[in-house]
């Protein structure tokens, strides 16, 4: 039992040491050029300080996304929040082949900085991701 509260605890500490919220005056002036020009419908967003980068968190068109960069303001990858009814059925073959008691919490599409397009599935207590094609990566 105290082994697990331990890594409990170890855990949520990592969780905090890799995203830290700060405020927009404490983002670089070339990332915040940078998401204003990427996303200029943007006027409120959630910063986070994330492995040396800078992500934020805001809602367009009603959708959730987030969007990280690196110190010199270039967009390492976005993120958006999709329905699941988009999922290919690859996908969802997958997902209910391997976890047939699981409920899907959220999906979303990622995007790099390349254009590399991966979709995330969150499960309880698990992600899975996929490529754009369908194929499960890990």
């Amino acid at each position: 039992m105290k082994k697990i509260l331990f890594l409990s605890a170890l855990f949520a500490m990592s969780l905090l040491t890799n995203a830290q919220r700060i405020s927009r005056k404490k983002i670089p002036v070339l990332v915040r050029k940078s998401f204003v020009e990427l996303y200029p419908k943007v006027t409120k967003a959630k910063w986070e300080k994330e492995n040396g980068g800078y992500e934020a968190c805001f809602k367009l068109d009603s959708k959730k996304h987030s969007a990280l960069f690196d110190i010199n303001g270039n967009m390492l990858e976005s993120e958006v929040v999709i329905d699941k009814k988009e999922l290919s059925d690859a996908i969802l073959d997958y997902v209910k082949q391997k976890y047939p008691t699981d409920k899907i919490k959220e999906v979303s599409k990622i995007t790099n900085s390349s254009g590399i397009v991966t979709i995330e599935i969150e499960l309880k207590g698990r992600d899975l991701l996929f490529d754009n094609e369908g194929k499960f990566i890990k």
